[in-house]
């Protein structure tokens, strides 16, 4: 049997960050649409829901990245340290 190759696991995870954005979305234009209809408020909880929904949708992506980041510096903690050292570098100059 194959062995899985590590570093194509690790981005596994990021396979459903495209639906769990678009299900914050949708969850926020759903609840926007009902609670306008409820409380006869068209367009604003709508438009606040919108933005709850995207709100959540932008903590996922950086929820992904800093976990990504995180693991990249237990692989390989140098080569981080080396990126930061060069981004350093060159902001001086």
């Amino acid at each position: 049997m194959k062995s899985k190759d590590p570093k194509s696991l690790r981005y596994l995870k990021f396979s459903s960050l495209g639906l769990e954005m678009g299900l914050a979305v949708g969850a926020g234009f759903y609840i926007g649409t009902w609670m306008d209809e409820k409380f006869d408020t068209a367009p604003w909880l709508l438009v606040f829901w919108v933005f709850a929904g995207l709100g959540a949708a932008f903590k996922a992506i950086f929820r992904a990245a800093n976990s990504l980041m995180e693991e990249e510096k237990e692989v390989n903690p140098k080569s981080l340290l080396e990126k930061e050292e060069k981004n350093d570098a060159t902001r001086s100059d």
